[in-house]
């Protein structure tokens, strides 16, 4: 008896770590296009600092990405992205000028948003993030 009993646990979990594995599966590129067909927002952590990035294509170029994070919890810093994404993977460079690169991240697309890591330019620290998608910016609270 036990041996059937321990046999049906086992295959009701092996169903089960399907669908868990496939929450934090990486997008299709078919998807990630009409997703990217409209700016899109994220927010979560970057390491310590909440943050809620602002993602758009480059007119004429939809291989590239522009956009911006703000750092919470006032909203008033705001760092400006560029770079490319192909297939689920996302690659950005930032700036606080528009110009003199100051940091880059390299994030996978996942189902629910981004997971990756942040460097500063100078490469001597790797910071984790993970950012959910959401629908309506916390930041349009803030004053301009």
């Amino acid at each position: 008896m036990r041996g059937i009993a321990g046999f049906v646990i086992a295959c009701a979990l092996m169903q089960a770590i399907p669908a868990v594995a496939s929450e934090t599966k990486a997008v299709p590129a078919v998807e990630q296009q009409r997703s990217f067909a409209q700016p899109q927002i994220f927010r979560g952590q970057l390491g310590a600092k909440l943050i809620e990035m602002h993602l758009q294509p480059k007119k004429d170029e939809p291989e590239s990405l522009e956009g911006y994070y703000l750092i919470g919890p006032d909203w008033k810093k705001k760092v400006l992205l560029a770079g490319e994404w192909s297939g689920a993977q996302i690659s950005l460079e930032e700036s606080e000028n528009g110009t003199d690169v100051s940091g880059t991240l390299e994030a996978e697309w996942l189902a629910d948003g981004l997971s990756g890591n942040w460097m500063p330019a100078d490469e001597t620290l790797k910071v984790t993030f993970r950012l959910q998608a959401v629908k309506k910016a916390l930041s349009q609270k803030r004053k301009n």
